[in-house]
């Protein structure tokens, strides 16, 4: 039976609800060389009989079963037999011509790696919105050593920008084989897959392909690790137990406290100690890092975390820096809580935000028409992507 050519892995845990939107998204594609590999870790049959009202023979769920995330996404992507690996996550869709990009480019570039943009449907507080990423569908080539530096050492850049991370990346068989060959042994160590498996692609591609344009849509804000991670909630409680533990997220850096950017930061500083190479030629600015931080546990904060352990971490770590360091680090620190501290708590305190979003979404996307306030469910928005994509023509671009 000849191989896919793309295997697209969907893990997916107790979030049966989630996956039919995901699903369908694979059947829309107009590129069909296509397998779509479910690991189901559900705890119980909910998953099997979501994924058994689609009858599409390439579409395959395989059980895993008491497996933590960061494992159950390696078990999805060792079932993998295509030339062409992603991943897609249960709270996400791709748009229906994202695979026909990809292949385009592939058949063009053979890239090793790429990576792309993301919308994301925000429906926090009640309120949708659509947080749209205006690419400009430029098509790149960047060496990883820039995106490394960037993101190690410019406090300016979106992080996420920089990082092929899992969920809008797509990598040769040739490069998961090199990965795994490597001394971590696999494509998404933990803590985060999404984060580790980008920081494995950098360190062994030479160039990172750049599509700059939304692909993918993430379908929902609410059910994320990163928003447990910030309200404490069940879903992270039970992920850091089955790691081991919340040290696990701050072992590796100066900070001893859990927060996301610390535990992003945690767990590029180990895969450098342990891949070394052109990782550990980029290590983390320690004016960026405890920047960063601070402005992650403050975020903690208005999710209604107590943070005052964490504070007082930060408070410990920044004191053993260079003066420098520490001078810089508080500079920069106090002019952000400046800008955002005062406007923050008050309005977290009123209920102001909800007030907000909800005159935005009046006054934008119904008098306005703007797209990124006017649409109520995912379906609508990527209904409306679709018809915009038709109507616009393609850049003029010598990538192209």
């Amino acid at each position: 039976m000849p191989k896919p050519f793309f295997s697209v892995v969907l893990p997916t845990k107790n979030r049966s609800f989630l996956l039919g939107a995901a699903i369908s998204s694979l059947l829309n594609q107009k590129f069909p060389d296509w397998e779509l590999i479910i690991a189901d870790n559900d705890d119980t049959d909910a998953t099997a009989k979501a994924v058994d009202a689609f009858k599409d023979s390439r579409i395959r769920r395989v059980r895993s079963g008491n497996l933590s995330m960061p494992d159950n996404w390696e078990f999805g992507c060792s079932q993998a037999t295509g030339e062409h690996l992603t991943i897609i996550e249960d709270k996400q869709v791709l748009k229906s011509y994202a695979l026909l990009e990809l292949h385009k480019l592939i058949e063009r570039e053979r890239p090793e790696s790429i990576k792309w943009i993301v919308d994301e449907f925000d429906e926090a507080d009640g309120v949708p919105r659509v947080h749209r990423a205006k690419g400009s569908r430029e098509i790149r080539a960047i060496p990883s050593e820039d995106l490394l530096r960037d993101f190690t050492q410019n406090l300016k850049r979106d992080y996420k920008g920089c990082i092929p991370l899992g969920y809008r990346s797509c990598i040769t068989r040739a490069l998961a084989e090199r990965i795994r060959s490597g001394p971590v042994g696999r494509l998404c160590p933990p803590n985060s897959p999404d984060f580790t498996l980008g920081y494995l692609q950098l360190a062994y591609a030479d160039v990172i392909w750049h599509v700059d344009e939304a692909l993918t849509l993430f379908t929902s804000t609410v059910h994320s690790n990163g928003r447990s991670l910030a309200t404490n909630g069940a879903t992270f409680r039970r992920y850091s137990q089955e790691l081991g533990g919340d040290a696990r997220f701050f072992d590796e850096v100066p900070v001893k406290a859990v927060s996301i950017q610390g535990a992003i930061y945690n767990d590029y500083a180990r895969l450098s100690r342990i891949v070394s190479g052109r990782l550990a030629k980029f290590p983390i600015n320690p004016t960026n890092y405890f920047i960063q931080v601070h402005q992650s546990i403050q975020e903690l904060k208005r999710a209604g975390r107590d943070i005052t352990d964490a504070l007082k971490a930060w408070e410990t770590a920044l004191g053993a820096q260079r003066l420098e360091v520490q001078s810089r680090v508080r500079e920069l620190t106090n002019v952000r809580d400046r800008e955002r501290g005062l406007v923050h708590e008050l309005s977290r305190s009123i209920g102001l935000k909800r007030l907000e979003r909800s005159a935005k979404r009046f006054y934008r996307g119904t008098i306005k028409d703007d797209p990124q306030w006017k649409f109520q469910t995912p379906a609508d928005y990527l209904a409306w992507d679709e018809s915009q994509r038709k109507l616009s023509a393609p850049p003029s671009s010598s990538d192209r």
